[in-house]
């Protein structure tokens, strides 16, 4: 092994476990080196709850602190379990694992350190995409704020997921000057959020090439000021949404070459549309493609 160039030696380490990658930092001083090299880290993905196809999982009594500290960077963070404090601080200063990529579950009593995760993730300046669940009555205003906060973010994913009784709060307009790099918006379009999503859509209109808009609700489909704002956008290439009023608008986008468009039968209510996902449902996706 010693005689094995650096770059090959590297390149090897990334076949390894994240464990067994940092118990090469005891092997000799070259080779503790190396297990630290970017390049044995940057395609991993770090997972935390019950989630698949990550390099590690963490349950609910292990703390990320060492991995997190060590490892110099990641492709993927994702942190499901975020209903109570775990037992170490992910957004410590001491953590130097830049992600490209987080996704976060927001829920009501979600512990502050998820929002100081995404801030430092982005003062590491590696961070690049965020998806993120908001989930019944989660604190969408703080939620936004920390994400809003990122600069160089090109991907947005955001699902509220509604819950009965528990109200997601409506998602103020924000001034976005961080965000001006941003190219793929993914977010779903309702009543609390119409104002929010014509926020990033009329400020980033001349940098976002996909946007994703999913709504079947009838109070989503009856929503006016979305369609008009999608037509001046003058770099998007692909669109997907719900048939919105004045949806006619985006046919003068002359950018736009993908239109994956979700029609309903009839309108759904918030029952119906549970019921849609485990029946056969009303929903049909027209797909269109445009030529140069």
């Amino acid at each position: 092994m010693e005689h094995l160039p650096d770059d090959v030696l590297a390149m090897v380490m990334q076949y390894l476990g994240v464990h067994d990658l940092l118990a090469c930092r005891l092997v000799s001083k070259r080779v503790g080196a190396l297990a630290l090299h970017p390049d044995a880290w940057r395609h991993r993905r770090l997972g935390l709850g019950s989630a698949r196809d990550f390099d590690i999982n963490f349950d609910d009594n292990r703390c990320l602190c060492p991995v997190l500290r060590l490892a110099p960077c990641v492709a993927v963070l994702a942190r499901y379990l975020t209903r109570r404090h775990l037992p170490c601080r992910l957004a410590d200063d001491s953590m130097r694992c830049a992600a490209e990529e987080i996704w976060i579950n927001v829920r009501k009593d979600i512990s502050s350190d998820v929002f100081e995760l995404i801030r430092r993730q982005g003062e590491l300046g590696r961070l690049k995409v965020i998806s993120m669940n908001l989930i019944g009555d989660a604190p969408v205003a703080a939620a936004m704020e920390a994400v809003l906060s990122v600069k160089g973010l090109k991907g947005l994913k955001v699902m509220t997921i509604r819950l009965p009784g528990r109200e997601l709060d409506e998602i103020p307009a924000m001034a976005t000057p961080s965000l001006h790099t941003l190219k793929h918006f993914d977010f779903r379009l309702g009543p609390e959020s119409e104002r929010f999503v014509n926020s990033i859509l009329s400020e980033h209109a001349t940098t976002i090439e996909k946007v994703a808009l999913d709504g079947y609700l009838s109070s989503d489909l009856s929503l006016t000021s979305t369609a008009p704002l999608l037509a001046t956008m003058t770099r998007l290439r692909e669109l997907r949404c719900p048939a919105l009023p004045g949806l006619e608008a985006v046919a003068a986008c002359e950018s736009l070459r993908t239109l994956r468009l979700s029609v309903c039968s009839e309108t759904l209510s918030y029952d119906e549309y549970k019921l849609s996902h485990k029946h056969d449902s009303p929903i049909l996706v027209l797909f269109v493609t445009a030529s140069h």
